[in-house]
Protein backbone atom coordinates (compact mmCIF):
# COMPACT_ATOMS: atom_id res chain seq x y z
CA UNK A 1 0.00 0.00 0.00
CA UNK A 2 1.35 3.41 -0.96
CA UNK A 3 0.06 6.81 0.10
CA UNK A 4 -0.07 9.76 -2.25
CA UNK A 5 1.40 12.70 -0.33
CA UNK A 6 0.52 16.30 -1.11
CA UNK A 7 2.34 19.20 0.55
CA UNK A 8 0.35 22.43 0.73
CA UNK A 9 2.71 25.37 1.38
CA UNK A 10 1.65 27.86 4.06
CA UNK A 11 -1.68 26.10 4.60
CA UNK A 12 -2.93 26.38 8.17
CA UNK A 13 -6.69 25.84 7.91
CA UNK A 14 -8.23 23.04 10.01
CA UNK A 15 -9.49 19.66 8.79
CA UNK A 16 -13.11 20.80 8.62
CA UNK A 17 -12.16 23.20 5.82
CA UNK A 18 -10.41 20.52 3.75
CA UNK A 19 -12.81 20.72 0.80
CA UNK A 20 -12.28 24.47 0.49
CA UNK A 21 -8.52 23.93 0.60
CA UNK A 22 -8.60 21.31 -2.17
CA UNK A 23 -10.96 23.17 -4.48
CA UNK A 24 -9.02 26.42 -4.13
CA UNK A 25 -5.71 24.68 -4.97
CA UNK A 26 -7.09 22.76 -7.96
CA UNK A 27 -7.04 19.40 -6.19
CA UNK A 28 -10.75 18.57 -6.23
CA UNK A 29 -9.97 15.32 -8.06
CA UNK A 30 -8.71 13.93 -4.72
CA UNK A 31 -12.24 14.01 -3.33
CA UNK A 32 -14.20 10.82 -3.94
CA UNK A 33 -17.66 12.22 -4.59
CA UNK A 34 -19.21 8.88 -3.63
CA UNK A 35 -17.63 9.14 -0.18
CA UNK A 36 -16.49 12.73 0.53
CA UNK A 37 -13.80 12.86 3.19
CA UNK A 38 -12.86 9.19 3.02
CA UNK A 39 -9.23 8.36 2.33
CA UNK A 40 -7.97 11.85 3.19
CA UNK A 41 -5.98 13.04 6.20
CA UNK A 42 -4.67 16.56 6.75
CA UNK A 43 -1.97 17.47 9.25
CA UNK A 44 0.17 20.54 9.82
CA UNK A 45 3.95 20.32 9.41
CA UNK A 46 6.69 22.76 10.34
CA UNK A 47 8.77 22.19 7.21
CA UNK A 48 7.94 21.07 3.70
CA UNK A 49 10.06 19.10 1.21
CA UNK A 50 12.18 22.23 0.63
CA UNK A 51 13.21 22.14 4.30
CA UNK A 52 11.88 25.66 4.91
CA UNK A 53 8.22 26.39 4.17
CA UNK A 54 5.66 25.41 6.81
CA UNK A 55 2.27 24.15 5.69
CA UNK A 56 0.06 21.09 5.71
CA UNK A 57 0.57 17.51 4.54
CA UNK A 58 -2.34 15.75 2.89
CA UNK A 59 -2.27 11.94 2.93
CA UNK A 60 -4.41 10.25 0.26
CA UNK A 61 -5.27 6.56 0.17
CA UNK A 62 -8.59 4.98 -0.76
CA UNK A 63 -7.77 1.94 1.39
CA UNK A 64 -7.57 4.09 4.50
CA UNK A 65 -5.25 6.66 6.06
CA UNK A 66 -5.02 5.28 9.58
CA UNK A 67 -1.68 4.36 11.07
CA UNK A 68 1.55 6.25 11.79
CA UNK A 69 1.85 9.79 10.50
CA UNK A 70 4.32 9.76 7.57
CA UNK A 71 5.42 13.38 8.00
CA UNK A 72 7.75 15.06 5.50
CA UNK A 73 11.17 13.45 5.09
CA UNK A 74 12.83 14.30 1.74
CA UNK A 75 15.57 11.74 2.42
CA UNK A 76 13.11 8.83 2.35
CA UNK A 77 10.49 10.26 0.01
CA UNK A 78 10.18 11.30 -3.63
CA UNK A 79 8.82 14.82 -4.20
CA UNK A 80 8.11 16.77 -7.37
CA UNK A 81 6.44 20.01 -8.37
CA UNK A 82 3.28 19.46 -10.43
CA UNK A 83 3.61 19.51 -14.21
CA UNK A 84 2.31 22.51 -16.12
CA UNK A 85 2.10 26.16 -15.18
CA UNK A 86 -0.34 28.04 -12.98
CA UNK A 87 -1.98 31.36 -13.70
CA UNK A 88 -0.39 33.34 -10.87
CA UNK A 89 3.01 31.64 -11.14
CA UNK A 90 2.62 30.25 -7.63
CA UNK A 91 3.21 26.67 -6.52
CA UNK A 92 -0.06 25.56 -4.90
CA UNK A 93 1.26 22.13 -3.89
CA UNK A 94 3.93 19.44 -4.26
CA UNK A 95 3.33 15.73 -4.90
CA UNK A 96 5.19 12.90 -3.18
CA UNK A 97 5.25 9.33 -1.92
CA UNK A 98 7.43 7.24 0.38
CA UNK A 99 10.30 5.61 -1.50
CA UNK A 100 9.44 2.03 -2.37
CA UNK A 101 5.74 2.69 -1.76
CA UNK A 102 4.51 4.25 -4.99
CA UNK A 103 0.69 4.54 -5.02
CA UNK A 104 -1.04 1.68 -6.83
CA UNK A 105 -4.41 1.61 -8.62
CA UNK A 106 -6.08 0.21 -5.49
CA UNK A 107 -4.68 3.06 -3.39
CA UNK A 108 -6.29 5.71 -5.60
CA UNK A 109 -9.45 3.95 -6.77
CA UNK A 110 -12.83 5.66 -6.45
CA UNK A 111 -15.75 3.77 -4.93
CA UNK A 112 -17.98 4.39 -7.96
CA UNK A 113 -15.58 2.42 -10.17
CA UNK A 114 -17.83 -0.64 -9.88
CA UNK A 115 -20.78 1.14 -11.49
CA UNK A 116 -19.13 1.21 -14.91
CA UNK A 117 -17.69 -1.19 -17.44
CA UNK A 118 -13.89 -0.99 -17.47
CA UNK A 119 -10.90 -2.82 -18.88
CA UNK A 120 -7.34 -3.02 -17.56
CA UNK A 121 -4.58 -1.23 -19.45
CA UNK A 122 -0.91 -1.87 -18.65
CA UNK A 123 0.83 1.34 -17.57
CA UNK A 124 4.50 2.25 -17.28
CA UNK A 125 4.60 1.19 -13.60
CA UNK A 126 3.94 -2.42 -14.67
CA UNK A 127 0.42 -2.43 -13.20
CA UNK A 128 -2.98 -2.62 -14.87
CA UNK A 129 -5.08 0.51 -14.37
CA UNK A 130 -8.78 0.35 -15.22
CA UNK A 131 -10.04 2.51 -18.08
CA UNK A 132 -13.81 3.05 -18.35
CA UNK A 133 -15.60 2.42 -21.61
CA UNK A 134 -17.13 5.85 -21.88
CA UNK A 135 -20.33 4.81 -23.66
CA UNK A 136 -21.22 2.59 -20.68
CA UNK A 137 -20.82 5.21 -17.96
CA UNK A 138 -23.97 6.00 -15.98
CA UNK A 139 -25.40 9.48 -16.17
CA UNK A 140 -24.85 10.20 -12.49
CA UNK A 141 -25.30 13.76 -11.25
CA UNK A 142 -22.55 14.56 -8.76
CA UNK A 143 -22.82 17.08 -5.93
CA UNK A 144 -20.28 19.54 -4.58
CA UNK A 145 -19.44 18.07 -1.12
CA UNK A 146 -19.28 21.59 0.31
CA UNK A 147 -22.70 22.79 -0.77
CA UNK A 148 -24.58 19.68 -1.83
CA UNK A 149 -25.48 21.38 -5.13
CA UNK A 150 -25.18 19.45 -8.43
CA UNK A 151 -21.94 20.17 -10.27
CA UNK A 152 -22.39 18.05 -13.40
CA UNK A 153 -22.42 14.55 -14.75
CA UNK A 154 -19.99 12.35 -16.67
CA UNK A 155 -18.91 12.53 -19.43
CA UNK A 156 -19.66 16.24 -19.45
CA UNK A 157 -18.29 17.46 -16.11
CA UNK A 158 -18.74 21.12 -16.97
CA UNK A 159 -16.87 20.72 -20.26
CA UNK A 160 -18.78 19.69 -23.36
CA UNK A 161 -15.57 19.69 -25.38
CA UNK A 162 -14.78 16.25 -23.95
CA UNK A 163 -17.82 14.80 -25.68
CA UNK A 164 -16.70 16.36 -28.97
CA UNK A 165 -13.19 15.03 -28.41
CA UNK A 166 -14.58 11.53 -27.98
CA UNK A 167 -16.45 11.78 -31.26
CA UNK A 168 -13.49 13.21 -33.18
CA UNK A 169 -11.03 10.60 -31.95
CA UNK A 170 -13.43 7.75 -32.58
CA UNK A 171 -14.21 9.02 -36.10
CA UNK A 172 -10.49 9.21 -36.88
CA UNK A 173 -9.91 5.67 -35.66
CA UNK A 174 -12.77 4.37 -37.78
CA UNK A 175 -11.55 6.26 -40.85
CA UNK A 176 -8.05 4.81 -40.52
CA UNK A 177 -9.38 1.34 -39.85
CA UNK A 178 -11.46 1.47 -43.03
CA UNK A 179 -8.68 2.86 -45.24
CA UNK A 180 -5.71 0.79 -44.12
CA UNK A 181 -4.85 -2.78 -43.25
CA UNK A 182 -2.49 -1.68 -40.45
CA UNK A 183 -3.09 -3.06 -36.98
CA UNK A 184 -5.18 -0.82 -34.74
CA UNK A 185 -2.44 -0.81 -32.09
CA UNK A 186 -0.28 1.30 -34.43
CA UNK A 187 -2.72 4.21 -34.39
CA UNK A 188 -1.94 7.33 -32.37
CA UNK A 189 -4.62 9.97 -32.79
CA UNK A 190 -4.34 13.61 -31.62
CA UNK A 191 -6.39 14.05 -28.47
CA UNK A 192 -5.67 10.54 -27.21
CA UNK A 193 -3.53 11.68 -24.28
CA UNK A 194 -6.14 14.13 -23.01
CA UNK A 195 -8.80 11.47 -23.28
CA UNK A 196 -6.66 9.07 -21.20
CA UNK A 197 -6.26 11.65 -18.44
CA UNK A 198 -10.01 12.22 -18.35
CA UNK A 199 -10.81 8.50 -18.39
CA UNK A 200 -8.37 7.70 -15.58
CA UNK A 201 -9.80 10.55 -13.51
CA UNK A 202 -13.24 8.91 -13.65
CA UNK A 203 -11.94 5.75 -11.96
CA UNK A 204 -9.12 7.14 -9.78
CA UNK A 205 -8.26 10.21 -7.69
CA UNK A 206 -5.95 11.58 -10.35
CA UNK A 207 -5.65 14.39 -12.86
CA UNK A 208 -3.06 15.41 -15.44
CA UNK A 209 -0.49 16.46 -12.81
CA UNK A 210 -0.82 13.30 -10.73
CA UNK A 211 -0.70 10.97 -13.76
CA UNK A 212 2.45 12.77 -14.92
CA UNK A 213 3.98 12.59 -11.43
CA UNK A 214 3.42 8.82 -11.31
CA UNK A 215 4.87 8.46 -14.86
CA UNK A 216 2.02 6.19 -15.90
CA UNK A 217 1.59 6.89 -19.60
CA UNK A 218 3.68 5.51 -22.43
CA UNK A 219 2.76 5.71 -26.10
CA UNK A 220 1.49 2.13 -25.92
CA UNK A 221 -0.59 2.89 -22.82
CA UNK A 222 -2.08 6.00 -24.46
CA UNK A 223 -3.07 4.08 -27.59
CA UNK A 224 -4.53 1.13 -25.68
CA UNK A 225 -6.21 3.41 -23.15
CA UNK A 226 -7.87 5.46 -25.87
CA UNK A 227 -9.02 2.39 -27.77
CA UNK A 228 -10.46 0.98 -24.56
CA UNK A 229 -12.22 4.20 -23.51
CA UNK A 230 -13.85 4.67 -26.89
CA UNK A 231 -14.72 1.03 -27.40
CA UNK A 232 -12.41 0.92 -30.43
CA UNK A 233 -11.62 -2.74 -29.85
CA UNK A 234 -15.30 -3.42 -30.50
CA UNK A 235 -15.08 -1.25 -33.63
CA UNK A 236 -12.00 -3.22 -34.69
CA UNK A 237 -13.89 -6.49 -34.40
CA UNK A 238 -16.71 -5.11 -36.53
CA UNK A 239 -14.38 -3.72 -39.21
CA UNK A 240 -12.42 -6.97 -39.42
CA UNK A 241 -15.65 -8.93 -39.70
CA UNK A 242 -16.73 -6.66 -42.57
CA UNK A 243 -13.37 -7.16 -44.30
CA UNK A 244 -13.73 -10.91 -43.96
CA UNK A 245 -17.27 -10.79 -45.34
CA UNK A 246 -16.10 -8.80 -48.37
CA UNK A 247 -13.27 -11.26 -48.91
CA UNK A 248 -15.74 -14.16 -48.84
CA UNK A 249 -17.93 -12.43 -51.39
CA UNK A 250 -14.95 -11.83 -53.67
CA UNK A 251 -13.64 -15.38 -53.29
CA UNK A 252 -16.69 -17.57 -52.52
CA UNK A 253 -14.64 -20.73 -52.77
Amino acid sequence: MGNLLVFLPHETRPRDQLFDVLFERGLETLVDLDAPGDGLRLEHVERGPDGRSPGSLLVVNSQGVDGPTPGVDPASQTWRLPAGTFADGATPYMLGYNNGERPTPTDLQRRGRWRMETAGVLMADGLFWQIPIIDTLPGVIFADPRSGKPVGSWPALGDRTLVNLMREVRAEYERRATETSDEFSDFYVPGSMTLCYEALARVYRVDFCIVEFLDLLTTSAIVNGTMTALGIYKVAERVRAERFARLCQTNPN
